[in-house]
């Protein structure tokens, strides 16, 4: 868990499990991977069958499915956002690279130490392997390709993806701006830990991210041929992957 040089808030520190240590631990069940993306809004959170599957929460997904087993985030900023609160309520597991400087879960955000689990992440960006067996997981451009990439390490057979939209519905490019809610939603300054810039933009370039977001996951697709991703989202990733509908998600 050693650092490196650059100023990086993850959230595992002592006392976090070593995502090794749990290798294989969900072998053969079904996994779902929630993005933030407009369509996570179809997912009936209320449906106990979805609780049958092995659920990671994808940075603002967890806002929507507190229940998740899982919350992975590769953004150094994610506790400047209203979910620092639901994750301190939620019980999920917070999985996050150590690559950088660590803060502590109990000493920073009063969240139990033993909530972390922790990883090494692969600092090439154009490795796109993401076989289970690898010690180290995907880089990638957005949170939710290494949170496949940890579901299969857990053993997950079948990863179906739901918020993975890279895509607009209508105005909407998150889930919760279709309940109204602001697309911004950074704590006021004087609770931030790291943007503490009061002209900071976390919405900033919203298409240039998009575009990076699909671009990668084709590239997974191309590295790995048999990976086993069925895209329910409906957006762009519907030319990448099997797809099928929430719906069908919900009745597997």
């Amino acid at each position: 868990m050693a650092g490196d040089t650059d100023v990086y808030v993850t959230m595992v520190g002592p006392g976090a499990t070593a995502l090794d240590d749990l290798r294989g631990a969900y072998r053969g069940r079904t996994a779902i991977v929630m993005g933030s993306g407009p369509s996570l809004a179809r997912l009936p959170a209320n449906d106990e069958r979805i609780y049958r599957h092995v659920l990671f929460a994808v940075n603002g997904a967890i806002e929507y499915l507190p229940r998740a087993d899982f919350f992975c985030s590769s953004d150094s900023g994610i506790m400047d956002t209203e979910w620092r609160y639901t994750l301190r309520e939620s019980s999920c597991r917070i999985v996050q690279s150590a690559n950088r400087e660590q803060w502590p879960l109990n000493a920073v955000y009063g969240i139990p130490n033993s909530r972390g689990i922790w990883y090494t992440r692969r600092t090439d960006m154009r490795d796109y392997d993401m076989s289970p067996s690898r010690p180290d997981i995907i880089l990638g451009t957005s949170s939710a390709h290494p949170a496949v990439h940890v579901a299969l390490v857990l053993g997950c057979s079948r990863v179906y993806l739901v918020g993975c939209d890279c895509a607009y519905s209508g105005s909407a490019h998150h889930w919760w701006q279709l309940f109204g809610k602001p697309a911004s939603r950074l704590l006021p300054v004087q609770d931030r830990l790291r943007f503490v810039d009061p002209n900071y933009d976390d919405i900033r370039n919203i298409d240039g991210h998009m575009g990076a977001w699909r671009v990668c996951w084709q590239r997974i697709k191309a590295a790995n041929p048999g990976i086993p991703i069925v895209d329910c989202s409906g957006g762009a990733l519907k030319a990448v992957f099997e797809t099928a509908s929430i719906e069908s998600l919900v009745n597997t």
